[in-house]
């Protein structure tokens, strides 16, 4: 936890390796269907208003609540993909929460409490 501390003060970024709680396996899946949904959008011809351009740089991005929030184009498979990787990243948001708590010397649960909500959005980002 105190690491964590460190890291936010000085730099203000971590980097975040927690293969028990996010496999390398699911990163690699969820950037492949993340590449393939949003490739597919530039051949797309459904006017989707699920894939987004971003007005200033070259990125194209979805905003994803839940497996819905995809669009009808995506298959169940890459949903599927999709939901257990912005669950295993609650995990990890749980973790760090905690350590985090920890560090600033409060009890372990304080900021997990606080985020009992689902108040997550993945976003999936292509360039």
């Amino acid at each position: 936890s105190q690491q964590i501390i460190h890291a936010l003060e000085t730099s203000g970024f971590l980097l975040i390796t927690c293969p028990q709680y996010l496999p390398i396996e699911l990163q690699q899946q969820a950037l492949a269907v993340t590449t393939e949904i949003l490739n597919a959008s530039d051949n797309d011809n459904n006017d989707s208003n699920v894939v987004l351009q971003h007005p200033h740089d070259p990125k194209k991005y979805i905003m994803m609540e839940s497996i819905a929030d995809l669009g009808p184009h995506v298959s169940i498979e890459q949903g599927q993909i999709l939901q257990r990787y912005r669950t295993a990243l609650e995990a990890v948001k749980r973790q760090v929460l905690q350590c985090l708590a920890l560090g600033l010397g409060l009890p372990r649960d304080y900021w997990v409490n606080l985020h009992q909500t689902n108040n997550s959005v993945l976003r999936l980002l292509h360039y």
